[in-house]
């Protein structure tokens, strides 16, 4: 399925600077050193969003919960980072049906699945 009303979808600009982007916010300061890692930063937060915002309006979605008239939505994919790599991340997204404006919640790389050897 994909994101209901996706072409309506936005990034506040404090989730990026003021969070995603952090060095010094105790809260998203792992996310920070991921993130500006790959090149991006406060100043670059434009280039973030319009990946994030790019991922949200392609890629599948999974109703993951969520309370009233609101739910949420994990979205995984590639981004292109400033370094020129392609990274994978997971998305989160809350859509309120009487805004019709998905929310940019947060953002976190992707983990990847460890694989037992059989023996």
């Amino acid at each position: 399925m994909k994101l209901p009303y996706r072409k309506n979808c936005y990034v506040p600009k404090e989730k990026l600077t003021k969070y995603l982007l952090n060095l010094n916010n105790p809260r998203g300061k792992d996310k920070a050193v991921f993130f500006t890692g790959m090149g991006f930063n406060r100043v670059n937060y434009k280039f973030l969003e319009k990946e994030l915002i790019n991922l949200a309006q392609t890629n599948e979605a999974n109703r993951k919960g969520g309370y009233a008239n609101r739910s949420k939505y994990i979205i995984r994919g590639l981004i292109t980072a400033p370094v020129g790599r392609s990274v994978s991340i997971t998305t989160i997204w809350e859509v309120d049906k009487r805004v019709k404006k998905p929310r940019f919640i947060t953002a976190y790389p992707l983990k990847r699945k460890k694989f037992t050897k059989s023996v």
